[in-house]
């Protein structure tokens, strides 16, 4: 395995985020363009066929949040997530990295938190089966599924992100001492 020295990565798991890049942009992909047919699709059989669908709305509502999460996760996976820089332009590269570990392991809790009571959430939705309002033979539930699932992506990328800075701290620590 070999490793670059830069980010302390292998060859493996850059070929790993490259896969998971491409993945998370066809299926950004195919949510965005989900939505907008689901928008154009009452226009469009209200003017030519009189006809009315009133499932498009709620599915586009449920569409909109399975793409905010997964927006969440890819820019928390690039690091391009809002972020308070306050200080980064005053402190050094280690403190820096001290810095984004705490930060990342605040927000690492806090999701957790989110992902705790999204599960319940979920489950309560499933034990009490309240009809979608997407289609009857389709539980709410299963339109739902996405906060837990989201907000594991986003505690796993985000410890993920905080082990990255581990290993940057230490490293900065190295060059210090050298």
């Amino acid at each position: 395995m070999d490793i670059d020295d830069d980010q302390g990565i292998t060859k493996e798991e850059n070929i790993l985020k490259k896969i998971i890049r491409i993945s998370e942009e066809v299926l950004f992909s195919l949510i965005l363009f989900s939505i907008v047919c689901l928008g154009l699709l009452p226009i469009l059989t209200r003017n030519f066929s009189n006809l009315s669908f009133n499932w498009t709305e709620p599915l586009s509502r449920h569409l909109v949040l399975w793409l905010a999460l997964f927006g969440a996760g890819a820019a928390t996976h690039d690091r391009k997530h809002i972020t308070i820089d306050v200080f980064s332009t005053f402190v050094s590269d280690r403190v820096k990295a001290g810095l984004g570990i705490i930060t990342g392991l605040i927000s690492a809790c806090v999701c957790s938190v989110f992902f705790w009571y999204s599960i319940k959430f979920v489950i309560d939705e499933r034990t009490y089966a309240y009809e979608s309002s997407v289609s009857p033979s389709i539980p709410e539930w299963v339109f739902e599924i996405i906060l837990p699932i989201g907000f594991s992506l986003l505690v796993i990328k985000t410890l993920i992100i905080v082990i990255q800075d581990i290993y940057l701290f230490f490293k900065q620590s190295n060059k210090e001492s050298s």
